[in-house]
């Protein structure tokens, strides 16, 4: 049995998941056939932002998990470096979203199809942290003989 006992690393696991049910809402959207499905996506494209900025930052701030992980060992610095890059790529291509919400009336297929590749993209990224959270934070709890 294994049990996360960091603070950071089970905040950032919480963080992940109300994320992914963020996407889930938004894809929902998505598939909305009328302009208030548009309205509601582009404020939650906005929600969204604003939620992804404070996380990464949380992430990548001094005593985040990031900095905990890098203090714990140097084996796990190549896959911050790529991390903390998709932090910039992922927050691009969400401001590129938002500009392309911004006027129209119902959703258009291959904006759709876009949002779904990106919120795909972010969750494989958040995927891979939460693997690197377990292998860094994760403490075996094994029966004793």
């Amino acid at each position: 049995m294994t049990e996360l006992r960091d603070p950071v690393a089970r905040d950032c696991f919480r963080e992940h998941a109300s994320l992914n049910q963020q996407l889930a809402r938004m894809e929902k959207l998505v598939r909305a056939p009328d302009p208030a499905g548009a309205d509601a996506l582009r404020e939650q494209l906005r929600d969204l932002r604003d939620v992804l900025s404070r996380h990464m930052a949380s992430e990548e701030k001094p005593d985040g998990f990031m900095d905990q992980v890098r203090r714990r060992t140097a084996r796990y610095d190549a896959a911050l470096k790529e991390l903390r890059d998709e932090h910039r790529s992922l927050s691009t291509g969400l401001d590129t979203l938002i500009a392309e919400a911004a006027d129209f009336e119902e959703v258009p297929g291959p904006f759709a199809s876009r949002l779904r590749s990106w919120s795909d993209t972010l969750r494989d990224h958040e995927s891979r942290e939460n693997h690197l959270l377990q292998a860094a934070f994760t403490v075996d709890l094994g029966a004793k003989d």
